[in-house]
């Protein structure tokens, strides 16, 4: 059964002109219909903001119970679709208080968790969206329900779902215009997600996609995403490219400045996306550092491209630090706390998923940075005697050392708040980029420190234990030491 093929993107992106006679409104484009259709798009959002509230308000036990009480569970999931897609609001997102649920979807500050989620049900209002749509949304809950020891559905049909929806995003691509890109970017989102849940090892199917969502992307351009559907999309998947291009050590086209500012034209980033922002800058130094130490001996001289990939390395540093004492002083504090888990032992606690997000990624980043400084500084005498400070230490100081382990072991303590069953999916799924970097340093540097090496273990062993399988293979594979 892991051994289907199934099919991937075969087709070149090509959009078509968009019809003239299209009734639908692009961009959340106010309608020019009559004088009251504001007044009814409003009623509109705010019976699908108490059906969100209703999801949310069930546990995630309890949903799953009351769901397969009312359709029994097939290979298919023969549910109406905008119950299933109420099982992922529900599954996907930490819990959004009602009163805080934005009314207007298009034009109000998008939250990060699962913003583009929240947008199924209007992507799949209308027939022509619907048919692209269905079978990833079926996929992903499939693969929802069958997570984990305790699934509900069998794995082996999750599998076959998800090729089924390999298959109907593959066809869509055939007739995609410019209309369709809301609805295939989200399709694409659903089979990404659900592959991090999935028993398969092949890393290049999740790389695909993010590949298909840049082709997307690109085609449309940075103008398309400054308000609506369009940018909470874009803000939703913008944090899955930006991590894989560092995961993976490849640039990406979100570091140029208008993918950076032209969408948040209108609507002001969240400070995740200020960070990201900044991160986006990482994966093509990551490619220029890994460039400057292949074959270089210790002791030779240093050339122009190592002492400015350095430099780069240092000014990112101070970005974020600036990134991260301004953020700092708009937090309530204390921001997080250490506290004694019954069965977990020592973990943060934080305010919010928002602020976890915040922390480990900003803790993660600067990580990289100081590490890489620190080879760099090793490899070339002639940039070790740079004069030059981390937090008014030399880089090679037992202070940045220990410094380098605390914020490594903070990550790692951050495993249990994400991974409880109140974050969701959304809590797993963003612990990627913070683990591996985290278990990475730990084995590199304190490998003979056994309580640390089993924490790290036992955090995979975790994460493949409430099923999602690709993300401990991940680790696995790219934290070995």
């Amino acid at each position: 059964m892991t051994r289907r093929k199934c099919a991937g993107y075969n087709y070149d992106l090509i959009f078509v002109p968009m019809s003239k006679t299209g009734s639908r409104v692009r961009h959340g484009d106010v309608s020019k219909k009559s004088p009251n259709n504001k007044g009814d798009a409003r009623a509109e959002a705010r019976r699908r903001a108490a059906l969100k509230a209703e999801a949310h308000q069930q546990s995630p036990a309890r949903q799953d119970h009351h769901a397969s009480a009312l359709y029994p569970i097939s290979p298919s999931l023969h549910w109406p679709l905008q119950h299933i897609i109420l099982l992922l609001i529900q599954n996907f997102a930490p819990t959004l208080h009602p009163d805080v649920i934005d009314l207007d979807a298009a034009f109000s500050p998008p939250r990060i968790c699962g913003s583009w989620v929240e947008l199924l049900p209007d992507i799949a209002d209308t027939p022509e969206h619907e048919v692209t749509i269905a079978a990833p949304v079926r996929t992903l809950a499939m693969s929802i329900l069958a997570r984990g020891y305790h699934g509900i559905a069998p794995m082996g049909d999750a599998l076959t779902t998800h090729c089924t929806a390999l298959r109907s995003v593959n066809r869509a691509l055939v007739h995609a215009n410019q209309e369709s890109t809301n609805v295939l970017t989200a399709a694409v989102m659903c089979l990404m997600i659900s592959e991090l849940i999935l028993p398969q090892s092949d890393a290049s199917t999740s790389q695909t996609h993010v590949l298909g969502l840049q082709a997307l992307l690109k085609l449309q351009g940075p103008a398309f995403y400054v308000s609506g559907q369009a940018h909470r999309l874009f803000i939703g998947l913008r944090p899955a490219m930006i991590v894989q291009a560092i995961c993976t050590r490849n640039p990406t086209f979100l570091a140029e400045p208008t993918w950076k500012t032209v969408p948040f034209k209108l609507i002001k980033p969240a400070p995740l996306h200020q960070l990201m922002t900044i991160a986006a800058d990482l994966p093509g130094l990551l490619r220029e550092f890994d460039h400057s130490m292949v074959g270089n001996p210790h002791g030779k001289s240093v050339g122009p491209q190592p002492r400015k990939v350095l430099s780069s390395h240092l000014e990112l540093l101070h970005v974020l630090e600036n990134w991260h004492n301004n953020y700092y002083e708009q937090l309530e504090q204390p921001s997080y706390w250490h506290a004694d888990r019954k069965d977990h032992g020592p973990c943060l606690w934080f305010l919010d998923i928002t602020v976890a997000n915040c922390l480990t990624h900003y803790w993660a980043l600067w990580i990289i940075c100081v590490t890489n400084i620190r080879l760099l500084r090793a490899t070339y005498p002639d940039l070790g005697a740079l004069a030059m400070l981390i937090g008014g230490d030399v880089p090679e100081s037992t202070t940045v050392t220990k410094c380098l382990r605390e914020i490594a072991i903070s990550i790692l303590e951050s495993v249990n708040y994400l991974m409880q069953d109140d974050m969701k999916l959304y809590g797993a799924t963003s612990l990627i980029l913070p683990l591996q970097t985290a278990f990475q340093h730990l084995r590199s540097h304190h490998p003979t420190e056994k309580s640390l090496i089993e924490a790290c273990d036992n955090s995979i062993d975790s994460i493949e234990g409430k099923g999602f399988h690709y993300i401990g293979h991940f680790l696995r594979a790219t934290c070995t030491g």
